[in-house]
């Protein structure tokens, strides 16, 4: 069991490292892009961003702040939030959440998931990819990003996946 544990902490660690501050090429989603350059494009994006649902993060800012910054002021093509993996009790706008804090897994159902699906049904973020991640404490290393991403980010199965984990 040791070992397997030990495996799968060096595997995450590894790529973890090694995918850090590297370009993400990604297949463009529309068919003018696809006409442009048949191979793809390169994409700009981030995914070490917290927001107010990280209590313990100075300087953090509401969801919706993040994502204005992210693709209006710095014309990002995707984000990947990455809030503390400890309990929260702060919604996605920065508001003490009832009751006392919760998981942040439990958050992103709650808050994130849903503010992101609403605003881009409101047409806002058009074409752009957005996914809740988190940061993990890993032990005997500081902390790592973590993304679990399935067919559709957001999708009930893949925060579901990030919930068990």
């Amino acid at each position: 069991m040791i070992n397997k544990f030990r495996s799968f902490t060096v595997s995450v660690l590894s790529i973890a490292i090694l995918f850090q501050g590297l370009p993400v090429a990604v297949a463009a989603k529309d068919a003018e892009d696809n006409q442009k350059n048949p191979g793809g494009r390169w994409m700009k994006g981030e995914y070490h961003a917290h927001t107010t649902q990280s209590d313990d993060t100075e300087g953090s800012q509401s969801l919706e702040s993040l994502l204005n910054n992210a693709f209006d002021k710095y014309g990002m093509d995707w984000m990947g939030i990455s809030d503390h993996l400890r309990m929260s009790s702060r919604n996605d706008e920065g508001h003490l959440i009832p009751g006392g804090p919760i998981p942040l897994s439990q958050g992103i159902i709650q808050y994130q998931a849903p503010k992101i699906e609403q605003l881009q049904k409101e047409g806002k973020f058009k074409n752009k990819v957005i996914f809740s991640g988190f940061e993990w404490d890993m032990p005997t290393y500081e902390h790592v990003g973590i993304g679990i991403l399935g067919d559709q980010p957001g999708s009930p199965k893949s925060l579901k996946a990030g919930n068990q984990f």
